[in-house]
């Protein structure tokens, strides 16, 4: 039966797992069923946006069960036929065709750029009447990023993060393993994500990230900014000092230039334009990588350099990529901290530990004799608990087998 994971991006920009769900058959019942499943674990909230393969039942049933949720086709899916159906042009060890190919794919900015460069591509290498490439063209607008680009994808275009996750679970889950075997390689599959999540939250609020630029900028976002998110952060901030401005017969319409323009990106505009109202704080670039993915492209933190702005606008930082983002539990969740059914769920109590642990952590590592205190009070803790825990296996020991569960077991 195909596994049908939910795979999502988490406040360090690594993946993270919302559930998952074996099926019987891939129909439109059967999407339908499992989205409206997934729907009703989520307290009713559909997903801002979904990347899924190239599946007609799939996108009938998004379209009925999230209607307000923008669904894109993943590219790889869409294109992996390439090498079949256009033979040694794409493949052939002398034609170039393949990497300008998906340059255009990766790297246009615009719908204008991306559908002058796909027009100009077919006609050097006399594909215009290619059946495969004319028939991806009619859907470019289900899969082709730049239609996407002022939509919040979290910086995603493909299901990489999904193939990625898939990878790590057949490390824990056997071809042939019975279903009991696959829902406890599930658990521990679950277990090793939130404890890679875990790893790197402790990492984020201890350690200190190193500084490209030293611009107060960047000094800035590092103290709000997850380790993750910071890193892609500093790699806009160097690409920026690689552009300069030039004045826009437009109003608070600025110019910025690479000054050193890629010969083989023929097809690419050589400018970008950035609206800035620095008194209102606004900003806005035609290349739309805030729109897409939360971080502030290189274009609009050039512009910021020239004004000399110190800090990036409050309305330009999404708590999702901050070190807070975990700080607050959602309105509809609120009534699940008391509630004996929520800490029956174990991903519930481990994620209410982990919490409390990080703040912890936190606090205590403010000074020598917090942290000795801490220190101590922990350790009584941890040895209170092993003491119960011995406890428990005494009395589960005394009590001997249940025979009536051992027949339920064997029925």
């Amino acid at each position: 039966m195909p596994f049908a994971p939910f795979v999502g991006v988490n406040n360090n920009y690594q993946s993270t797992i919302f559930g998952g769900a074996l099926l019987r058959e891939e129909t439109i019942k059967s999407f339908k069923w499992l989205f409206g499943t997934f729907k009703k674990c989520m307290n009713g909230k559909e997903p801002k946006s979904i990347l899924t393969d190239n599946c007609q039942a799939m996108e009938v049933a998004i379209g009925e069960v999230f209607p307000n949720t923008l669904h894109q086709v993943c590219k790889w899916h869409v294109l992996k036929k390439a090498k079949e159906r256009v033979g040694n042009i794409y493949s052939g060890k002398r034609s170039p065709f393949k990497e300008e190919f998906h340059k255009v794919l990766n790297q246009s900015r615009t719908v204008e750029e991306f559908e002058y460069a796909w027009r100009e591509l077919m006609s050097r290498y006399g594909l215009q009447e290619s059946v495969y490439m004319n028939q991806i063209w009619d859907i470019k607008e289900k899969w082709a990023f730049v239609y996407f680009a002022e939509y919040f994808f979290a910086g995603m275009t493909t299901t990489q993060r999904s193939e990625s996750a898939n990878h790590v679970f057949k490390k824990f889950i056997g071809p042939s393993c019975s279903m009991f075997g696959f829902v406890k390689g599930y658990e521990r599959f679950l277990q090793d994500r939130l404890q890679v999540e875990d790893t790197e939250e402790f990492h984020t609020e201890n350690e200190k990230v190193e500084n490209k630029t030293n611009s107060p900028i960047e000094k800035h976002v590092a103290r709000i900014y997850t380790r993750g998110v910071f890193n892609l952060f500093s790699e806009q901030l160097v690409d920026s000092l690689s552009f300069k401005l030039e004045p826009s017969e437009t109003e608070k319409v600025h110019k910025v230039i690479h000054m050193c323009k890629d010969s083989t990106n023929w097809w690419r505009r050589p400018e970008h334009e950035v609206y800035a109202d620095v008194d209102r704080k606004e900003f806005s670039c035609n290349c739309k990588m805030f729109e897409q993915k939360g971080i502030l492209c290189c274009h609009v933190l050039r512009v910021m350099f020239q004004y000399g702005i110190s800090e990036i606008p409050d309305r330009y930082i999404l708590k999702r990529w901050t070190k807070n983002a975990r700080d607050y539990i959602p309105s509809h969740l609120q009534g699940y901290k008391d509630d004996e059914d929520a800490t029956a769920s174990r991903t519930y109590r481990h994620s209410m530990l982990s919490r409390l642990s990080m703040e912890l952590a936190r606090r205590g590592n403010k000074d020598v004799e917090t942290y000795r205190k801490t220190m101590d009070a922990m350790s009584q803790l941890l040895d209170d608990l092993k003491i119960g825990e011995s406890s428990q296996d005494d009395a589960s020991g005394m009590q001997g087998p249940n025979r009536s569960g051992q027949q339920t077991a064997r029925r």
